[in-house]
């Protein structure tokens, strides 16, 4: 009755052979499967590692170029160039060579003003000069600028804390030893002091006003400000003018010699 015949039971073992054999051939797959995605992870992560060492290796190293002074100094050269310089503390110069800016587009396009200037008023007045631009930066507690490649990065300074300033040709050596050594007092040229100057002083006031016009020639994406002297050493007289600021940034906002409100009055 309704029994199992020994075919039927052969028939069924071999079906559980046949299942079994199936069953073993998925499991050596999946076996095989993982040990391949095993050896693409390793390799993957090797690859990683070598790429992760060879991205760290070849990346630009930056360093800080580190001056025990308040000041330093970049004289611009035009072309992005400019020959760095500090004083120290026994008040001497130091030329520390020419490099290359990188710069804040708004700051970059700002330096061809007082240049342009040079180019369409100057030659038309016999009482002007040339203007020098020198960055001048600060910082009370010691002045590190990041430099890579022979490259000054500008553009990772704060703002405030630097400008471009311009004196007369013939002026930045005394500009940048007034300030480098503290011997100076920055102040705005009054009614009274323009009158004490037209008399005693003729070719400074010259150029003293030649700042104030580079300041009405400046556009507005770059407001130069005028009409200021720095009194050094020895009684030296230094006119000059800045850059307060562009359409972006304020720049030098932390400088003493653009923060000054003492009047120039001739004594």
């Amino acid at each position: 009755m309704g029994g199992l015949k020994e075919g039927d039971v052969n028939r069924i073992g071999m079906v559980d052979r046949g299942n079994y054999k199936k069953v073993r051939s998925g499991v050596g797959s999946i076996k095989y499967l993982a040990i391949g995605i095993g050896v693409i992870v390793i390799v993957a992560a090797v690859l990683g590692v070598l790429f992760g060492l060879h991205y760290i290796f070849t990346q630009p190293s930056v360093q800080e170029l580190k001056i025990d002074s308040d000041y330093a100094f970049i004289k611009y050269d035009g072309n992005d160039q400019g020959t760095l310089y500090y004083v120290g503390p026994h008040g001497n110069l130091h030329d520390l060579g020419t490099y290359n800016i990188e710069m804040r587009p708004d700051f970059a396009e700002s330096l061809n003003v007082p240049q342009q200037f040079n180019q369409d008023i100057v030659p038309n007045n016999s009482n002007y000069v040339p203007l020098d631009q020198i960055i001048t930066i600060y910082n009370p507690n010691g002045i590190e600028i990041p430099e890579h490649n022979n490259t000054i990065l500008l553009n990772q300074i704060n703002p405030q804390s630097y400008t471009d300033v311009v004196v007369p040709q013939g002026f930045v050596k005394e500009y940048m030893e007034a300030l480098g050594t503290g011997n100076y007092k920055a102040m705005i040229i009054g009614a009274t002091g323009f009158q004490y100057l037209q008399m005693t002083n003729p070719q400074i006031l010259n150029l003293a006003v030649e700042t104030e016009a580079l300041q009405h020639y400046s556009p507005q994406y770059a407001d130069f400000g005028g009409g200021y002297i720095i009194e050094g050493s020895n009684n030296t007289l230094i006119p000059y003018g800045f850059l307060s600021g562009t359409n972006i940034y304020g720049y030098g906002g932390n400088l003493p010699i653009e923060n000054t409100v003492i009047p120039y009055n001739g004594s």
